[in-house]
């Protein structure tokens, strides 16, 4: 992975790059920037590159993990995560 400051847009409505924001980890690279547009996202996110996640707007730009453990997870250092509300994450002990 190499630093290459792309940008890239989610929109559940389907009107940009991704549906998902985890499509868009997948193909982000080191120190490029994910913008999630509002509207809710049932998903559990697991990050593992260096990058900036940001929702248009923290009271309606929703990340919901559907009560199956993290909704994100955060597997590397230097990521930044704004702009979201977070609900229905529990931490399971295995």
């Amino acid at each position: 992975m190499s630093d290459s400051n792309k940008e890239y847009i989610v929109d559940d409505d389907g009107e940009a790059d991704y549906n998902l924001i985890q499509d868009a980890i997948y193909d982000s690279g080191n120190g490029d920037i994910i913008r999630v547009r509002n509207g809710s996202y049932f998903e559990n996110l697991k990050i593992f590159k260096a990058i900036e996640l940001i929702g248009e707007d923290k009271n309606i730009t929703t990340i919901d993990g559907m009560s199956k453990g993290h909704v994100i997870y955060v597997q590397a250092n230097d990521v930044k995560i704004s702009g979201f509300n977070i609900t229905n994450s529990t931490f399971i002990l295995c």
